[in-house]
């Protein structure tokens, strides 16, 4: 695995999402303090995993309770693609 430390920090971000709701994105800030709904797309969340080393980009159905994995990038990556 060619980032093997984002291993266990990417399990703990998926235990936290199987175990709460999330209404709106105000609920996922309450949650994930660092998390940063996109503006131009209410749906789309960027949180950051293992200390800002990794930005994990998740598609979030509100309605249907429901968090996609979009992608999951490096910070340099993320920078470099944004």
């Amino acid at each position: 695995m060619k980032h093997r430390h984002a291993r266990q920090p990417l399990l703990a971000w998926l235990q936290i999402v199987e175990s709460v709701t999330w209404r709106r994105p105000r609920d996922v800030i309450s949650t994930w303090g660092s998390a940063n709904p996109l503006r131009s797309d209410q749906n789309l969340c960027v949180f950051n995993i293992k200390g800002n080393t990794y930005r994990l980009i998740a598609a979030i159905d509100y309605p249907n309770e429901l968090a996609v994995v979009r992608d999951v990038l490096t910070h340099a990556d993320y920078d470099r693609e944004a």
